[in-house]
């Protein structure tokens, strides 16, 4: 038997999308614009060797301990947290150095080409020497035009970096700049011992390129105390290198009595805060003062103090005259009218205010008063209508009469439609079939849906009466009484 192969149906599934794939991969994909990588990802401390010359000699060793205790916590410091400041002064650095790198590089290409007119090449090496150096400014140019708008990002968490040896002897006044250049550190810890009436007296600095004296501290301990006062320093000196060092805010504002919130917290005025560096919200408000709203950024270890005075809002003074009542602004209770006399009240300009009334025998009165925007001070006079008690009451009578005309006529409204509608269906009906009964019921209805129509006319035009006297009732009602 002879062997025969049988050939199914060609699937073109894989080879189309093999082709789809393969356009895919040759179509132009869009770039996504990545960010550089952050610069100084690296914060390099240095120690330097303390001064003990004002110490005695038997003393003056303690000089190295104190140097080593503190080098041995800083190693512990893993990352440095730099604040907004730090960043801004870093980020311009490293733009300054890079600009400067590249304008110092066009300088030494037009200088070198100043030159060729001194050299005495020949025309054609002149020539194609001349046309290498513009082309490499041109190049240089336009590397400074994308160098200055370059994103530079600075590392805001930069690895922590102890310079290890031996503790080199502290700069001069002045020198600090030159000393970090030549240790190629971004800030140096310097400290000064001497002897205060049989104690030691130690002083410690951080300076930093950014911020000059980052940290400034000073201890008084004796002998018996070296070791507690070792540790108190060193904890102090650990925040502040690795810039979690609290900072200290004293608020005081003017007047006395007025309420200071930092980040969210009531503080007490004049009182100093103990608060994490970095930004800081501040609001100061009290009644009859304009409120005050700001931020301030707090360095690490640092202790700032500011002065808010809040400036008087514009007001009007009113004066109540009503003997005993008891009166409110909004929900707030604002004071008593004394016997024979009366109570003054300001109120601000800057909007409206709700004023009530209220009487030992429990009658009420309420007024609005609108803030003028005039400025200047006005003594005005209020007398608040006080509403008599249930006896009468004028204007809830001629609510309860509108509302009543109002509802009757819309009770006999609908059944005065719902008759007619009755009506017209025995009308149609008797004209179908002509009988008597149906006439008589036709007859009945009709008389009556026209005097329903009717009540519900008189009882619309009383809804409008009513209505109208209502208005004109509260109205006069409500109408305060200025002197």
């Amino acid at each position: 038997m002879p062997l025969s192969c049988r050939r199914g149906p060609v699937t073109t599934a894989p080879v189309f999308f093999c082709f789809f794939f393969a356009a895919a991969s040759l179509y132009p994909r869009g770039k996504t614009e990545e960010l550089p990588p952050p610069v100084n990802t690296e914060y390099v401390f240095c120690v330097t060797a303390f001064d003990v010359s004002e110490l005695p000699p038997a003393q003056a060793g303690l000089g190295p301990i104190l140097q080593s205790r503190l080098a041995s916590r800083l190693r512990g410091i893993d990352r440095r947290v730099r604040n907004s400041e730090e960043l801004v002064s870093y980020r311009e650095r490293a733009f300054s150095r890079a600009r400067d790198g590249v304008v110092s590089q066009i300088a030494a290409k037009r200088a070198e080409r100043d030159e060729l007119l001194f050299r005495g090449l020949p025309r054609w090496k002149y020539n194609k020497e001349l046309r290498r150096l513009d082309k490499e400014i041109g190049e240089l140019e336009e590397l400074l035009i994308e160098t200055e708008n370059e994103t530079i990002l600075v590392e805001a968490r930069p690895l922590f970096v102890l310079l290890e040896g031996a503790f080199p002897p502290p700069p001069l006044p002045g020198g600090e700049e030159d000393f970090l250049d030549e240790q190629k550190a971004d800030a140096f810890l310097s400290g000064k011992l001497s002897s205060y009436y049989g104690r030691i007296y130690a002083e410690l600095r951080i300076y930093t390129r950014d911020s000059s004296f980052l940290f400034e501290d000073a201890v008084i301990f004796s002998w018996e105390d070296v070791n507690d006062a070792a540790d108190d320093l060193a904890d102090r000196v650990e925040e502040a290198a690795a810039g979690t060092a609290r900072s200290v805010l004293t608020v005081a504002v003017e007047p006395e009595n007025a309420r200071v919130v930092i980040n969210g917290k009531l503080a007490a005025n004049r009182t100093p805060e103990l608060l994490n560096p970095g930004s800081v919200s501040v609001s100061v408000s009290a009644e009859g003062y304009e409120n005050f709203s700001g931020s301030l950024e707090l360095a690490p270890g640092e202790q700032a103090e500011t002065a808010v005075a809040l400036a008087p809002v514009d007001s009007e003074i009113l004066r109540f005259s009503v003997s005993g009542a008891r009166i409110y602004i909004g929900a707030l209770y604002a004071g008593t009218v004394p016997p024979g006399g009366d109570l003054e009240i300001a109120v601000p300009r800057d909007g409206y205010r709700h004023i009530s009334a209220e009487t030992e025998t429990g009658e009420r009165g309420e007024i609005i008063v609108l803030g003028e925007q005039t400025g200047g001070g006005r003594l005005v006079g209020l007398n608040p209508r006080i509403i008599p008690g249930k006896d009468e009451k004028p204007v809830e009578r001629r609510r309860r009469q509108f509302y009543g005309a109002w509802g009757r006529l819309w009770i006999t409204l609908p059944l005065a439609f719902f008759l007619d509608g009755v009506a017209r269906s025995y009308a149609t009906a008797y004209n179908s079939s002509g009988s008597d009964d149906i006439l008589n019921r036709y007859n009945t209805s009709f008389y009556v849906s026209r005097g329903a129509m009717i009540a519900a006319g008189i009882f619309g035009v009383e809804s409008l009466i009513r209505l109208i006297i209502y208005i004109n009732t509260a109205n006069r009602e409500a109408v305060p009484l200025w002197k």
